[in-house]
């Protein structure tokens, strides 16, 4: 037998299997296996992006990318910031929060919109709720950025930088 399959199906259909396969498995030992799981991937995720963008913007002929340890190293307070890292072009700084939130296994086969706004008000807003904040905080001066003179207004946006491309994860 021959089933035509498209690679893209193919994909998507392995990748999301395998996530979740992962977290089900992670589950198996309560809350705290899926916490560690997601959090080890949280960290595998950041540390790509953040490779990727300082790579991306090396040359600084299109703006500059700060890490997050960049920020750290520039403030005294000894925390994290609320963001993962800025990236600052003329007089505009994007602020960028990755993350790794998912839409549930449930959602994405039911493709219910009380579950797709579940999901969106458990992750996605609270993380932009964060983010505004980093935006008023940077804006105010609460958080000094490696080479960007403070200026009210300078702030323009805050970015979430998903894990997940959630888009392709419609009914197939």
């Amino acid at each position: 037998r021959i089933l035509p399959v498209s690679s893209e199906l193919a994909l998507n259909r392995s990748i999301r299997g395998i996530y979740h396969l992962l977290i089900d498995q992670a589950g198996k030992t309560r809350h705290a296996g899926v916490n560690e799981l997601t959090s080890f991937i949280g960290r595998l995720h950041e540390d790509y992006l953040t490779s990727l963008l300082q790579r991306a913007f090396t040359h600084g002929h299109h703006g500059t990318f700060v890490s997050e340890a960049d920020v750290i190293a520039a403030n005294s307070r000894g925390e994290r910031p609320p963001f993962d890292g800025a990236i600052v072009t003329g007089d505009t700084i994007v602020l960028i929060e990755m993350l790794t939130a998912t839409l549930r296994l449930d959602t994405l086969e039911r493709c219910d919109p009380a579950l797709y706004r579940r999901d969106f008000d458990r992750d996605f807003k609270r993380k932009m709720v964060q983010l505004a904040r980093a935006v008023e905080e940077v804006g105010n001066g609460g958080w000094a950025i490696p080479g960007v003179s403070p200026a009210p207004g300078r702030c323009r946006g805050p970015g979430l930088a998903t894990l997940h491309p959630f888009l392709a994860f419609g009914p197939i």
